[in-house]
């Protein structure tokens, strides 16, 4: 490729700005990274038996991690609200499915106590735009599917109703799926 060369009348490049000095230190120490890693690399090609040991024996101490880490990112919280997701047979009509909620809602109050409860909304069936998906998440998938929000007082915990709301679900709805998903924005 041919070289091109600036006329002898051209006016000289500016070289002495403040770009030009972050550009020229960002180079120098770009060079030092790219020679210091080339070093570390020359030193594992010459001991690669080494190398791989020592990275064996790292890999199996991450393994040992497992038993002091927990599972979540964020630890458990409760917040106070339980969203349970309901999903009746398929082919249910949203006429049955209200029905279906409004038992399982009953089932809910018989479990925790009126003065515990805040508020108990269901939301079933798909939004009616596609624009509406975007906002939620992505469980719902037919007319039978919804979720059940309960919300507790403030301070009252929550937690210890979800056991029995799922055996009492699953007892008296066996042809339905449930779970319960997070309610929070930590979890």
């Amino acid at each position: 490729m041919p070289s091109i060369e600036r006329p002898d009348d051209a006016p000289a490049l500016p070289t002495d700005g403040r770009i030009w000095k972050i550009h020229k230190a960002f180079n120098k120490r770009f060079e030092e990274l790219r020679a210091n890693y080339q070093k570390v690399l020359g030193w594992v090609m010459r001991r690669r038996g080494a190398f791989v040991s020592i990275d064996g024996i790292a890999v199996l101490f991450s393994f040992a991690l497992v038993l002091i880490v927990g599972r979540d990112f964020f630890p458990s919280v409760d917040a106070g609200p339980i969203k349970l997701h309901l999903r009746a047979p398929a082919g249910t009509r949203i006429e049955q499915a209200e029905v279906l909620f409004g038992n399982v809602k009953g089932e809910i109050r018989k479990i925790i106590p009126a003065t515990k409860i805040d508020t108990i909304l269901d939301n079933i069936g798909l939004p009616a735009r596609g624009i509406n998906l975007a906002f939620s998440d992505s469980a719902t998938v037919d007319d039978g599917d919804g979720d059940i929000l309960i919300a507790m007082k403030p301070g009252l915990p929550s937690d210890s109703y979800i056991s029995p709301i799922r055996e009492v679900v699953r007892d008296n709805f066996p042809d339905c799926v449930f779970f319960f998903q997070p309610a929070d924005m930590t979890t």
